[in-house]
């Protein structure tokens, strides 16, 4: 009888021990998901705060339909870049590249990438994509505003000033333009003069800059490609990995949270509740 009863109560406490470990990992599960898809990468900035400067009012560029982002078929090209460089200059705003933060899971996969010697993921130079830009610095914008003319079958790629970074494009006819999604003024042609600029750039953010912005513009002897467009592809692509296998794993974690939650059902626990206590009544007669 003392048998029967030591066996009835190890099975009573190794079904609560059990019940504990699935509700410990279902709960371990739904909150490391949960830090995933709620997390920010990157702040809108505060309401205050003057738009596209200091803080996103509008739409993200990840809220925009794709769309948007498609020339028509009659829009003159000056017009569409026009469009692009207002659109991204609205949608986006001024801040540190280092103003952005990956989610732990999206975290422990950029590690296992790093560690295993892939692709560079260049976290430092803040997000590159339009699916992930809030606010940045002129890189970033001159680097989104170039993948979308890309898209639209326009040559295009992000241009350093050697103290600031634009778009250049060529047209059809060869001829080469600038493009600036950061202070989000007009198209203009590469040999712009002083003047011309100066002109372009008056009405922007940040006057004070004018005449800087200018010297950077018209000093073309030290102006050079700001990266390759074949490495911000790679690194893009990596980083759309990183994201991905995130989700995969989040919605996994979910998944094994939903199994938990099967498995500790109240009417599955009290009926094995009940048939214990019936084992250990039995046991006692």
């Amino acid at each position: 009888m003392s048998r029967q009863y030591f066996w009835a109560c190890g099975g009573q406490v190794f079904r609560t021990i059990k019940n504990g470990l699935l509700a410990l990992i279902a709960a371990s599960s739904v909150l490391i998901a949960a830090m995933h898809f709620f997390h920010q990468h990157q702040s809108r900035g505060a309401p205050a705060d003057a738009p596209s400067i200091n803080s996103l009012q509008g739409r993200s560029l990840a809220e925009i339909p794709g769309w948007e982002f498609k020339r028509g078929a009659t829009e003159p090209l000056h017009h569409f870049v026009a469009r692009m460089v207002a659109l991204v200059h609205n949608s986006t705003y001024h801040c540190l590249p280092a103003n952005f933060a990956l989610s732990p899971v999206e975290n422990a996969f950029a590690w296992l990438i790093a560690q295993a010697g892939g692709s560079n993921l260049d976290w430092q130079n803040g997000p590159l994509g339009r699916d992930d830009l809030i606010c940045g610095y002129c890189h970033q914008r001159a680097t989104v505003l170039a993948n979308i003319l890309r898209e639209n079958g326009i040559e295009a790629r992000p241009w350093g000033l050697s103290g600031h970074v634009v778009t250049k494009y060529v047209t059809p006819e060869g001829d080469e333009y600038l493009a600036d999604a950061d202070y989000g003024v007009l198209p203009y042609p590469l040999a712009v003069d002083a003047t011309t600029a100066k002109e372009l750039y008056a009405s922007a953010p940040w006057p004070d800059r004018t005449d800087k912005v200018v010297g950077f513009i018209v000093s073309r002897e030290d102006n050079e490609a700001y990266y390759s467009n074949a490495y911000l592809d790679e690194v893009h692509s990596t980083r759309k990995n990183v994201y991905l296998l995130a989700d995969v794993l989040s919605w996994f974690l979910v998944a094994i949270c939903a199994g938990c939650g099967v498995a500790l059902l109240p009417h599955k626990i009290d009926g094995r509740a009940i048939n214990g206590r019936r084992s250990v009544a039995a046991s006692l007669h």
